[in-house]
């Protein structure tokens, strides 16, 4: 084998990164669902694969476009995801229907998911039913109604900041405990529809994007990993070689092996190179 078909064969192999982008990176890039772009911790199910997400953030983007996610055993609406604050707002998806569709059968649970903090700025609005007669006439201007099973049904949501509700609530049920966000609001069903935020917990993932790569994790340990064009990393892909430096270096080494044909004589090998 000649020089100068090795020269060519180097630089084929030198070449071959720049030409074909590591499978992982290419998956993970972020996919849209309604107005909202999803990417690490979150990937959308059946369109991302999970690797390209937290282990349980996958969302679901559903015929309305609308990203879905499991919280607490409840479905919220996402409104809004800030990647660089780590914050999400989301909406219990019962509170987003005209007349807040079976809100009677919310259960009363505590927020309580490792994976999202409440943030410190959140209030408490309690849903009320079964009051007595004098509680129903103070509290008629909280009235909200739910239709299920061919019938109407009353509940009543209060803030809990308010001095009344202390007394009128201790003649109620109390159905839930909702956080939300945001100043109180006359109608207290425009407080429950614009949701809570929340701040995910899991590893930031700035020094990879910024880097240029994709977050997602490892598919066997779900350790975070930074996914970039040559291959993944721990935490991003600086200091690592990329596309781009690879392709200088094969330009130069082809500069070298032009050099070389054009001067066989400098390097005793004239009879060697067809």
């Amino acid at each position: 084998m000649n020089v100068i078909t090795l020269c060519n064969l180097f630089l084929l192999l030198m070449l071959q990164p720049s030409w074909s982008l590591d499978p992982y990176y290419k998956a993970c890039y972020p996919r849209a669902c309604g107005n909202l772009s999803i990417s690490y911790p979150f990937y959308i199910r059946g369109v991302q694969e999970p690797y390209c997400g937290y282990p349980d953030f996958g969302v679901t983007c559903d015929r309305n476009n609308r990203s879905i996610i499991n919280i607490s055993g409840d479905n919220y609406i996402i409104q809004n995801i800030s990647y660089d604050d780590q914050s999400v707002r989301v909406t219990k998806s019962a509170f987003l229907h005209p007349v807040f569709h079976c809100i009677h059968s919310i259960p009363n649970r505590t927020f309580n998911d490792p994976r999202f903090q409440l943030s410190t700025s959140h209030k408490t609005i309690l849903l009320l039913q079964n009051c007595t007669e004098n509680s129903i006439k103070r509290l008629q201007h909280n009235r909200i109604t739910c239709i299920s099973e061919n019938e109407n049904r009353t509940a009543f949501a209060v803030y809990e900041q308010e001095n009344y509700v202390e007394k009128f609530a201790v003649n109620c049920d109390t159905m839930a405990k909702v956080p939300y966000e945001g100043q109180n609001d006359s109608n207290v069903e425009n407080a429950l529809r614009r949701g809570i935020v929340l701040n995910w917990t899991t590893s930031n993932c700035s020094a990879c994007v910024s880097s240029g790569g994709r977050c997602g994790v490892d598919e066997l340990t779900s350790e975070p990993r930074c996914f970039c064009p040559c291959r993944p990393h721990i935490y991003s892909c600086n200091h690592h070689s990329s596309p781009g430096s690879l392709l200088t270096f094969s330009e130069s080494f082809a500069s070298f092996c032009q050099h070389f044909k054009r001067r066989p004589k400098f390097f005793g090998l004239e009879n060697k190179i067809a």
